[in-house]
């Protein structure tokens, strides 16, 4: 595959895409299983200081769900703003972010109370990291 085809040099230093070209995702994607949350993405503080998400959930062909949240964390405290949420009738998934002084957790858990098991609900996500500008001082 010649990758000449799909990107080219941009403006400012930036990688320009070439028109018609995409990016696509198919996983690798993890099962959630109802009542459990379960790690999708941890990174280090001395790594990273922000990300923002695509995460999107599929339990059936008529069960999805696509989520956009930005997250930023610091040693004692993390936020995260979900901006953007599609489904076909039935919310799936909760994200939440859970910090210490080392690493920074994205959750997601299944959605209970609809008197629906989301168990084997397949989840995939996408992640922009942006790197830490400080170093972390104990």
């Amino acid at each position: 595959m010649d990758i000449t085809k799909f990107f080219g040099s941009g403006l400012k230093g930036t990688v320009k895409m070439k028109n018609g070209s995409q990016f696509s995702y198919s996983g690798p994607w993890v099962y959630l299983i109802n009542g459990t949350t379960t790690r999708l993405d941890r990174w280090h503080m001395g790594s990273f200081m922000a990300a923002e998400y695509t995460i999107v959930a599929e339990f059936s062909n008529t069960d999805k769900e696509i989520i956009k949240c930005i997250v930023i964390a610091g040693p004692d405290k993390a936020d995260l703003t979900i901006y953007g949420k599609a489904d076909l009738g039935n919310s799936l998934i909760t994200v939440s972010a859970v910090v210490n002084q080392s690493y920074i957790d994205i959750n997601v858990t299944p959605i209970t109370g609809q008197n629906i098991d989301w168990t084997k609900t397949k989840v995939i996500f996408k992640a922009d990291y942006f790197q830490a500008l400080n170093p972390i001082i104990p």
